[in-house]
């Protein structure tokens, strides 16, 4: 079961505990971490009425808006791989703290600012440099999928055709299957089966 809390076109800071603790270019600071807290919590009472429920977590897909958006040399914005590093541990930390969660995965997105190519879509950006370490440091963190790492906007099935910023269906639809056996085997679910 997915509770889909996900927004378009925001930062990390915007899911941490605290988003006005930040300053971002962006304008907004909407409190993205409370409205997905309530909203899981309302589904989870829903469903273990009837279900007995053995892993609960979540799966995050987000970086550009750094890139973009944060003011370098502001130590209250999102600017750098150390702040990245720092909000998205907040958020965790609040997640598996309020919510009870067993694990967090991460599926890493194309660098877009960086180009339009695959080579280009790899490029170390802040977000990911961040993501790579956290998923490092954090041991119910998983890196659950780099499909999007090689992703390209040249490439027609890999892309929407009518907005090469977004992936197609099709390429969302692998970057789920590689998600789900990916977190299958950091749970240790594979050896059971």
């Amino acid at each position: 079961v997915f509770v889909q809390t996900a927004v378009g076109a925001v930062g990390v800071h915007e899911w941490t505990p605290n988003p006005n603790d930040y300053i971002c270019e962006c304008n907004e600071n909407a409190a993205l971490y409370q409205q997905a807290v309530n909203a899981y919590k309302a589904s989870f009472d829903a469903l273990s009425k009837d279900y007995n429920i053995v892993y609960a977590g979540y799966l995050w897909n987000q970086g550009e808006h750094e890139e973009v958006f944060g003011k370098p040399g502001c130590a209250s914005t999102v600017s750098s791989d150390a702040s990245y590093y720092a909000a998205y541990k907040s958020m965790h930390d609040g997640f598996m703290k309020d919510l009870g969660l067993d694990f967090g995965g991460i599926s890493v997105v194309r660098a877009d600012k960086a180009g339009g190519t695959a080579e280009n879509s790899m490029s170390l950006t802040t977000a990911r440099n961040a993501q790579y370490k956290l998923c490092n440091d954090i041991d119910d963190l998983f890196m659950v999928s780099t499909m999007g790492e090689t992703c390209a906007a040249s490439a027609p099935l890999d892309m929407d055709k009518t907005n090469t910023i977004h992936y197609s269906q099709a390429t969302f639809n692998k970057m789920g299957a590689d998600c789900a056996l990916n977190l299958y085997n950091c749970l240790g679910l594979a050896a059971n089966n």
